[in-house]
């Protein structure tokens, strides 16, 4: 008897695998590279119709197709230069080459940011996306503001498909989305129970509401 067959499904089970393991090692080094390298957080008008995609990268999904005129909130631009982080109307976060919104250049290249003064303190987003944070060391640890986090060394799952922040804020720039069933380990959770800080393999801060996760 030929065993052809089964050779067709072993061959069949092995490609599967690949193609699982290829999207999970891709999923991975796009959290690791949405970095935001400028803050920018203004609305600009999109000058030519472009897709806006999940990940700022080549070969992307794409979320929507913006048309020209369109007004985005533009989060910052990640870094690279050559991708903005945007929110759309309906606060999804997606991504559009810079070329699609000189508007968001010219702002930036004649107007750089001053450093903050003493007046002007950082805020919670730029502290988190300056420098790496050191996880709470406490029986409470503070961020800047009025967010205090205390240590916790738990494993949760998303609920949800759930975005990730680079600071405890819904308004803050987005690292990447994570999708339902994702275990997350949580090494401090907010006083208040809103948001938890996650661990990454980068050191960097990075956070998600406690409503979009649960136990594991």
């Amino acid at each position: 008897m030929s065993n052809k067959p089964l050779m067709n499904v072993l061959l069949g089970l092995a490609v599967v695998v690949v193609v699982l393991a290829g999207a999970y090692a891709l999923r991975g080094a796009l959290f690791h590279r949405v970095r935001i390298a400028e803050t920018i957080n203004r609305t600009y008008s999109v000058a030519q119709a472009v897709d806006a995609i999940d990940a700022p990268a080549a070969g992307a999904a794409t979320v929507t197709r913006l048309r020209a005129g369109a007004d985005v909130l533009v989060v910052g631009e990640v870094e690279g230069d050559a991708y903005y982080q945007v929110k759309l109307p309906d606060e999804s976060v997606a991504y559009v080459p810079v070329s699609a919104v000189p508007a968001a250049q010219e702002t930036t290249a004649g107007a750089p940011a001053a450093p903050p003064t003493a007046s002007e303190p950082a805020s919670p987003v730029q502290e988190a996306a300056a420098k790496q944070p050191t996880p709470p060391t406490g029986d409470e640890a503070p961020l800047p503001g009025s967010i205090w986090f205390q240590q916790a060394n738990d494993q949760l799952v998303a609920v949800r498909q759930a975005q990730v922040f680079l600071g405890p804020d819904m308004q803050a720039p987005a690292a990447i989305k994570v999708d339902a069933g994702t275990k997350v380990q949580v090494i401090a959770e907010s006083t208040d129970g809103t948001w938890a800080w996650v661990a990454t393999a980068d050191g960097d801060a990075a956070y998600i509401a406690m409503a979009d996760l649960g136990p594991a």
